[in-house]
């Protein structure tokens, strides 16, 4: 394990350590069905509910599991549907519970029958989000206790009520009712690395700020993500598996997110995974962000002493040799994932490795990454998801080499500045040279189980596209100044931004379009320029601009 966790931990622990794996209950009212305040044949907190045909009656009975009474249900005649006591769904009976937490719940009953476990979240307003139900439990003529699971608590879940149900006819007694927050998931804690490996390549009439990034599993359980659709017409939907405590069983987390097959390294990325921004220190604004948040997730090496990175892992983890469906774009199932105690990488303009620096002005610059931005995977910690440097861009001017440096790293931090506590941040050993990421092994020739592929083709940002817009008519057309330029993708590389530029007191319109090369070594880009004034008079110009080399 690298040198900074166990510093890092120590601070933070309180922090990152859930409780022992227990049982938490939320509060239910009246659980063992004692109460009937205002004498109805209903227990308070508690109602009868139903879908479908059927004769059926419903009373409270003395054929206790404990105390004084429970309810019986009996269906005489059934055509569909069910009929059940469950508690009732006001904001001052149904217990509170936590969004994307599982429950376990319980109740005893006696049932000639087999009912089941009838659950229904509901969010902060009371209104209904989804409502699911158990397994079959074995029918009984003396009291039994039924047990079951519940999937993970929507993200928006604020309160549940929940019930045995009688489907067919016969008779169920049920008495009291539990519910406890399962506590037994062995969820991963991934841990952002920090940006290493910085620098600027050139990329046909654009400037690349490329930089290593990586992800660590110190969690106590492993990522398992399931990628699956009906047909090759439809989105990859991918839920997230969770072991639990003692259990073969797993949890599964349905609808996290989504894959898609990433055409230049020919096999599935899930998306979203990590972001890549660059930000102001002063005030964290944006100035770029990511061309990439997709990974093909596995077991790519593991992390060893003095922050270095072993490979092959050792030992070979489960996902080690994951190609995530390399080459089958007609896939219906795929499987990505992280154990325990293992790393993935991607190494820097690989697969949108970068971000486009065209026209980003000299000076400091927070780098940020950031993965699980929107939460969408369950983890044990959230605290430790983003991680950034602070870096000098163009110290000697636009364009001139060195084109960056790195300042400080912050493994803990999302805002790293001059500034930055010593507790998560690392001074660089050489500012003038890019940190590199130390491999105990040969350098990695593989990403995903396969050849790592040829850099991404040529791709214009907006940014980058305005930058050239009002660079073309500085350059092209001597004299104007653009008042306005909006700007439309026409292609990957292709942009026609529309402009309004004056000159010699003349307003014009018009609108320019700029290009990049089909191919990243050719380090050109060309304008067209077309412009209109008042009374006819037009302005036509058009040229290919070569980028000066690093």
């Amino acid at each position: 394990m690298p040198t900074w966790i166990a510093a890092w931990g120590a601070a933070i622990a309180a922090t990152l350590t859930l409780a022992p794996a227990a049982l938490a209950a939320p509060v239910l009212q009246n659980a063992s069905l004692e109460q009937d305040a205002d004498g109805n044949g209903v227990p308070d907190c508690w109602e009868l509910a139903g879908t479908g045909t059927s004769s059926y009656s419903a009373a409270r009975t003395t054929d206790s599991h404990t105390g004084t009474y429970a309810e019986r249900i009996a269906i005489t005649a059934y055509t569909n549907g069910s009929r059940k006591l469950i508690v009732r769904r006001t904001t001052g009976c149904m217990p509170q519970v936590t969004p994307s937490r599982a429950y376990r719940l319980s109740a005893w009953y006696k049932s000639n029958v087999q009912p089941y476990f009838a659950v229904y979240w509901r969010d902060a307003s009371n209104q209904l989000i989804t409502s699911s139900t158990g397994p079959r439990l074995p029918a009984s003529s003396s009291w039994r206790q039924g047990t079951w699971t519940t999937p993970l608590a929507p993200a928006n879940a604020r309160y549940v009520s929940f019930g045995v149900a009688l489907a067919g006819v016969g008779s169920l007694t049920v008495d009291d009712h539990g519910i406890v927050e399962n506590t037994n998931l062995l969820l991963p804690d991934l841990v952002q690395q920090p940006p290493l490996e910085l620098g600027v390549d050139q990329s046909t009439g654009s400037y690349r700020l490329g930089f290593n990034s990586a992800s660590e599993n110190y969690g106590d359980g492993p990522l398992i993500l399931e990628g699956h659709r009906p047909n090759t017409s439809s989105t990859m939907v991918v839920d997230q598996r969770i072991k639990l405590q003692g259990s073969s069983s797993t949890q599964l987390r349905p609808g996290i997110g989504t894959m898609i097959f990433y055409t230049p390294h020919n096999h599935w990325h899930y998306i979203p995974y990590m972001d890549y921004e660059l930000r102001r220190p002063s005030d964290y604004s944006l100035v770029a962000p990511d061309q990439k948040q997709g990974f093909c997730l596995g077991d790519r090496y593991t992390p060893g002493s003095g922050d270095t990175r072993i490979y092959p892992p050792n030992p070979p983890g489960p996902y080690t040799g994951e190609g995530c469906q390399a080459g089958k774009t007609q896939a219906l199932a795929v499987d990505e994932g992280m154990s325990v105690g293992y790393g993935d990488e991607y190494v820097p303009q690989l697969e949108g490795q970068y971000i486009d620096i065209t026209g980003v002005a000299a000076g400091d610059y927070t780098l940020v990454h950031r993965l699980n931005t929107d939460r969408s995977l369950l983890e044990k910690s959230y605290t430790n998801d983003a991680a950034s440097a602070l870096i000098r861009l163009w110290p000697n001017g636009y364009g001139n080499w060195p084109a960056v440096q790195r300042l400080k790293t912050c493994r803990t931090s999302d805002h790293c500045t001059a500034s930055a506590s010593a507790a998560s941040s690392e001074p660089a050993t050489s500012p003038a040279a890019p940190a590199r990421v130390q491999r105990a092994g040969p350098e990695p020739t593989f990403q995903g189980g396969l050849p790592l592929p040829e850099e991404d083709p040529p791709l214009l940002v907006p940014r980058a596209a305005r930058y050239f817009a009002t660079k073309a008519l500085r350059k092209g057309l001597r004299g104007f100044r653009a008042r306005r330029a909006g700007c439309k993708r026409d292609s990957r590389r292709v942009f026609t931004c529309r402009v309004r530029a004056r000159r010699a007191g003349r307003a014009y319109r018009g609108s320019v379009r700029i290009a990049l090369p089909r191919a990243n070594d050719q380090r050109w880009w060309t304008y067209r320029v077309r412009l209109r004034a008042p009374g006819g008079v037009h302005r036509l110009r058009s040229a290919r601009v070569r980028v000066k080399r690093l």
